[in-house]
């Protein structure tokens, strides 16, 4: 990159996530369970599986763009999906479908997905970057001015650069479209394009590669950008669920998501 986000990448500090944070937020109970107790998970759900096997493919798209300058053949694409999926699909851990999916509907509407990628994918993108690269990120508390003890660490899915603006880019799957509210409050945006700012790339525009598991698979384009404003919000979510995390905070949450949580059982065994 033009802009090293990082020359040498070293865990000695603790660091966070956006999904360790997210999930402390959703709730701190399975926070602990995860990430202070490390246990097993019961399950994984269909949804983290089929983003994995989704990501897959669209890594190996975006390679040869970079790589060769060309775009991989459609049944390529959907070959590297199948054997992702069938991957997921094998690993100890189960994975959860709910009552409307099955393993095989599933490996039908990502193959689908390929297609509805190709037919709309993204034309004049610049020059890319990285690919599914590994940054870690400082972040300073704007009320002491002082770097906190944690790092920022996270995976661009994409970035690349267009008349000297760098744009990061992040896949994602989902089950309908995004509204713009969504779009504008997204935490994770808001923290890739902090982390982005701090390691050297400006003000980096942010784009989103969705693609809906809808009857009909459907792709959604989507562009937005963060300022200081958001940056700063991002930082205050950081530092106060930090700060609930080593204060001991460790309760549940009961609400829709319990029925898919990995730590159910065990959570509501008491």
């Amino acid at each position: 990159m033009n802009a090293q986000p990082a020359t040498k990448i070293q865990e000695e500090r603790p660091y966070f996530s956006h999904s360790s944070i997210s999930t402390f937020r959703r709730c701190p109970r399975q926070y602990f369970y995860k990430y202070a107790l490390c246990l097993p998970e019961e399950h994984r759900s269909s949804a983290l599986a089929f983003g994995s096997s989704t990501h897959a493919w669209l890594a190996k798209y975006f390679r040869q763009r970079k790589d060769r300058g060309s775009v991989p053949e459609a049944q390529e694409l959907k070959d590297c999906f199948v054997d992702s999926w069938n991957f997921e699909l094998d690993n100890p851990v189960p994975v959860l479908f709910s009552e409307k999916e099955t393993a095989d509907s599933l490996k039908d509407t990502g193959v689908k997905l390929v297609d509805v990628f190709l037919q709309n994918q993204p034309k004049d993108i610049g020059k890319i970057i990285a690919i599914e690269e590994k940054f870690l990120a400082d972040i300073t508390d704007p009320g002491t001015g002082e770097v906190i003890e944690e790092e920022f660490l996270g995976y661009w899915d994409l970035v690349t650069e267009k008349d000297k603006v760098f744009t990061i880019w992040e896949h994602k799957t989902g089950a309908r479209r995004y509204s713009t509210s969504q779009l504008e409050n997204m935490l994770q945006l808001s923290g890739y394009g902090y982390a982005g700012h701090s390691l050297g790339l400006g003000q980096p525009s942010l784009k989103v590669n969705l693609l809906i598991k809808t009857k009909t698979p459907q792709y959604q384009h989507l562009s937005t950008t963060r300022n200081e404003a958001d940056y700063r919000d991002f930082i205050q979510t950081v530092i106060g669920v930090l700060a609930s995390i080593k204060a001991g905070a460790d309760y549940p949450v009961r609400d829709w998501w319990c029925q898919g949580c990995s730590y159910a059982a065990k959570c509501t065994a008491g």
